[in-house]
């Protein structure tokens, strides 16, 4: 959309619109103007901009020959004629955000007026009358505020006057009850409020079913004495009744900041000694009018950008899409698809971010053992045997090491979004703040195939496992008399029905709810430590060096390639402390102990898998290996029974934890995805009782088990790891993104207030660190004044300060496109992803052709240029409790690792993820895309089920213009 002249046709903060002119809008502020002069200055101009003074009735809006957007700069669009505007192709949009705190602290101050009439005493004073008896008072603590529209506005006033010890009931047809206990409002009906509610204070906004809603028959039903309150919309309350009720005494007091006619002319109502009245003062606050003009600017900017007319607090472009007004050809159809892929979530305020359905139970011992116990159990028991004998040799030790350190740089990574964003989703969450919803989909999709196969690998080689204890008797038991009989061997080799079995009574386990569940993850996740200690232990007195060294095989029998295929599977052991990362919305200080556990989980787990698979290639030869249950037979075989039983109890232990806390992953990514609506809506459910999604946690539980009754370890373990790395990639490259990215003010791709971001950092008893303890980058440098970099090092880092001092954020801000270091990141990865898969076979056609060599310098010059542009950038400096060090060198050095990890994987496993996104494609694509919770288009309601409701919330659309005004709020 084109937006060349903008008139601004009410009082509003005029330096809130620079962030148009930048754009070489003309932004003209004209106001007091008559209705004729508004009718004959509209004709030049592209967009309006309006408060709630100016009236923009059909006449205006058909004068506007050119206009194509009337922006209310607040919520309530009643002084606008939405089916004129619909009718001539014009977007009607508001700001539902600007001036939410603004009316819900007036609404609180009326309802602490009414307990204590401060102003009349203070009047009192004045007049040199001294008389206490007269204002007396009462207090809030135990009374009932009944809250009539549980909007934004409705929902902050409950908040704060909770804190006042008040109990707070409301109704909302939009609201569940459900959804309602999660801010502390008793969900109730209209006939059950008006007889309980002590005050009464509406958030409704003004049509048909809610004009008159507090009338002489309500009134009736209400307490003597009730309090009425209203900060909304005039003509919700029946004024006459109202004065009628106040002089009878049935009503004991109104604060009352709207009426039916601006300005009032009821004057026996607002000289009503108990009747307390503003004249419209509910957005008056220097803070809003600021807020509101920014929030219409930055939607006249993503309507300028996209051209899709689907932009919050859109009002009527339901309407104009129906009506044929944003007929869409093809190459619109393409770019608007396109903007809706790469849109991005944004970190709301802190109580936004710490609200949440699940159960906020888990201490820091409970996360750290979550992922010890979930690393440790599948790379010591299901990967060490199988990758030991097919892909490295004595050299996994090799490989796990590098497996480790590249999970180390993404940890790193993690551990920083863990503080900015501390909720579930991991990498998904993660991806969708910073790439854009598509990447997060792709992230997100794959994360939840990985945990599928981790449940089916995990459940065959506990099932192995036991099985091996008891001398394979079940095994062949299963082939005996259901394989063969039925017909499966022809389906698959080996019908693992206790594999079935095991992921169907771990399922129930899961279902007692988070606290129960971590309570056996942390007995069973001790027991497994204490078995690894052993087996590291007892394999030593057994190790042979000899066995390192066989002949015509030696430590590394399949090379480097091995080592690095091996690293690049060995990965999958690692997975445990992204179910760290999932647990944000169930840990008690996310800040604090999501970092800490990772930490400590990553070491541990890293030490025991190089520990492990030591002695296993030691003990025996890694030809001679069993691949599933590799450590027990080996420990048979060189004399020690004893350890054997003991490893396959623990190693039943371990597995219990891996199971857990794979299906705890699992389950919290999708219930993430789905919560954002990316996937489908019955997959966010959360049960009252337990607090987890217990049916999402069934589906994907039964599919893990089938696919662990059919297909073998062996199968499984190939197809591993591509989901793992491919999610710390992104994570890394995010870091970097969001380190650098250059924003507009009004217009962020990630909005994290450092206030915000403060208060959550306090979270913790913990004394907080600044960025200048956290961040080595800031310990060399300080922002100064003028927006640069200043140094507090020796001279050798003045170079370096006067290279950062040519790139200063204020001078990229005018010369370099914002989206630079999103590019810079992208070559970067196409360029290492091009040399790691393509590297040594171009070096080798170089020995033919000389001018291959040439590709090859292109590319590192490529990827040499993108790095430098990046490290001479300078970085945001929002104060966090903990950020990456070494920024872009750490992020970029796990790039590096997990690319080449990813080019060594086998082409099954890429096939594996071609079908599994061909899938998930079509999924996000028929239902993702147009019920993200981003999507204007996926809050419809039904107006047949709803006449009214959560005033203040913008994504409430209803189907007809007419009653557009259910959307808004008081201002």
């Amino acid at each position: 959309m084109q937006i060349n002249k903008v008139l601004v046709s009410d009082k509003c903060n005029d330096a809130a619109f620079d962030v148009l002119r930048k754009r070489n809008i003309q932004v003209d502020l004209k106001t007091d103007l008559s209705k004729e002069q508004l009718i004959e200055t509209i004709k030049d101009y592209d967009a309006l901009v309006v408060r709630s003074a100016t009236k923009v009735t059909a006449d205006v809006i058909e004068a506007g020959k050119n206009l194509k957007v009337i922006g209310r700069a607040g919520v309530g669009v009643d002084n606008i004629d939405c089916k004129a505007a619909t009718k001539h192709g014009v977007l009607v949009i508001n700001a539902p955000g600007g001036n939410t705190i603004a009316a819900c602290e007036l609404t609180c101050l009326m309802i602490a007026n009414m307990a204590r009439p401060l102003y009349l005493a203070c009047e009192k004073m004045k007049q040199g009358v001294w008389d206490k008896e007269s204002f007396k008072g009462f207090e809030l603590m135990g009374k009932t505020l009944a809250i009539v529209g549980l909007g934004r506005i409705g929902r902050d006033v409950a908040h704060r006057m909770q804190a006042y010890g008040m109990r707070t009931i409301g109704y909302d047809p939009f609201v569940s009850a459900e959804e309602s206990k999660k801010f502390g409002v008793e969900s109730m009906t209209l006939e059950q409020i008006w007889p309980q509610a002590d005050i009464i204070t509406v958030h409704v906004p003004l049509i048909e079913s809610t004009r008159n809603l507090v009338n002489a028959t309500t009134l009736a039903k209400c307490k003597k004495g009730v309090r009425i309150i209203n900060c909304a919309r005039g003509g919700t309350i029946d004024e006459k009744a109202l004065l009628e009720a106040l002089q009878t005494g049935q009503c004991g007091g109104a604060g009352l900041d709207v009426f039916e006619e601006e300005p009032c002319k009821f004057t026996q109502l607002l000289q009503h000694p108990k009747v307390i009245c503003t004249p419209h003062l509910g957005a008056s606050t220097a803070e809003a009018s600021v807020k509101v003009v920014e929030e219409i600017s930055a939607q006249f900017c993503t309507l300028i950008e996209t051209g899709n007319k689907f932009v919050p607090g859109a009002v009527n472009a339901k309407e104009l899409y129906t009506l044929g007004a944003l007929a869409i050809d093809s190459t619109n159809w393409l770019k608007s698809t396109y903007s809706r892929m790469k849109r991005t979530k944004q970190i709301g305020g802190t109580d936004q971010m710490m609200e949440t359905q699940l159960n906020r139970c888990l201490s820091t011992f409970d996360i750290t053992l979550l992922g010890i116990g979930h690393m440790v159990g599948s790379g010591v028991y299901v990967l060490t045997a199988p990758i030991a004998k097919k892909a490295a040799g004595p050299a996994i030790v090799v490989a796990y090491i590098i497996s480790g350190f590249a999970s180390l740089l993404a940890a790193l990574c993690y551990a920083e979004f863990s503080v900015r964003f501390p909720r579930a989703g991991s990498a998904y969450s993660y991806t969708y703040l910073v790439l854009g919803e598509f990447w997060a989909f792709t992230v997100g999709w794959n994360m939840v195939i990985e945990n599928l196969i981790g449940v089916a690998v995990v459940s065959r080689a506990c099932s192995a496992y036991i099985d091996s204890l008891l001398g394979r008797m079940i095994k062949e038991y299963t082939l005996s008399v259901v394989s063969y009989p039925l017909g499966l061997n022809l389906v698959s080799e080996h019908i693992d029905v206790f594999a079935f079995l095991i992921v169907v009574i771990f399922v129930i386990f899961l279902t007692c709810g988070v606290r129960v569940s971590s309570y056996i993850n942390n007995i069973f996740s001790m027991i497994n430590i204490l078995v690894i200690l052993i087996i590291v232990g007892v394999g030593g007195v057994f190790a042979d060096k000899r066995n390192w060294n066989l002949p015509d095989k030696g430590f590394m029998p399949f090379g480097w390639r091995g080592v690095f295929a091996a690293s690049a599977s060995c990965f999958y052991a690692f997975i445990g402390f992204d179910s760290i990362a999932t647990s944000g919305e169930e840990a008690r200080d996310p800040q604090k102990s999501i970092p800490i556990a990772t930490m400590i989980s990553m070491a541990f787990a890293t030490l025991a898998y190089v520990g492990v698979s030591a002695v296993l290639t030691l003990m025996i030869p890694f030809d001679e290996i069993n691949d599933e249950s590799g450590l027990p037979d080996a420990l048979g075989r060189v004399g020690a029974e004893w350890a054997k039983f003991l490893v396959i109890a623990g190693a039943c232990s371990g597995m219990v934890t891996v199971l857990m806390g794979t299906m705890y992953a699992l389950t919290r990514i999708v219930y993430a995805m789905a919560e954002d609506g990316l996937l489908f809506g019955w997959m966010s459910k959360v049960n009252d009782m337990t607090q987890i999604p217990l049916k999402a946690t069934y589906f994907f539980a039964s599919i893990g088990a089938l696919l662990a009754l059919f297909v073998d370890i062996n199968t499984l373990v190939e197809m591993m790891s591509i989901g793992t790395l491919l999610a710390y990639l992104v994570v890394s490259a995010s870091v970097i993104i969001v380190r650098y990215q250059v924003v507009e003010p009004m217009h962020q791709v990630l909005s994290n207030a450092s206030d915000d971001q403060q208060e959550l950092n306090e979270l913790s008893n913990d004394s907080r660190r600044g960025s200048n303890e956290s961040d080595p980058s800031s310990c060399r440098y300080k922002r100064a004044s003028g927006g640069s970099f200043a140094s507090i090092d020796p001279p050798q880092f003045a170079l370096i300060q006067f290279m950062r001092s040519l790139f200063s954020r204020s001078k990229l801000n005018r010369v370099i496109p914002k989206s630079l270091p999103i590019t810079c990141v992208f070559l970067m990865i196409f360029s290492i992803f091009t040399l790691c898969g393509l590297g040594p076979t171009l070096i080798k056609a170089s020995e033919q052709n000389v001018a291959w060599l040439l590709t090859i310098g292109f590319l590192a010059i490529i990827l040499a240029v993108s790095f430098a542009l990046l490290a001479l950038h300078p970085q945001e400096n929002i104060p966090l409790r903990y950020k990456v060090p070494f920024v872009p060198f750490i992020p970029t050095l796990s790039i590096v690792f997990n690319a080449a990890l990813m080019t060594n994987l086998q082409s099954l496993t890429w096939l594996r993820l071609l079908i599994w996104m061909s899938l998930g494609l079509i999924i996000y694509f028929a239902y993702g895309i147009k019920h993200s919770n981003l999507d204007p288009e996926s809050n419809k309601v039904n107006t047949n089920f709803r006449h009214w409701g959560s005033t203040d919330d913008h994504r409430v659309l209803t189907d007809t213009a007419a009653d557009s005004a259910s959307i808004s709020s008081a201002y």
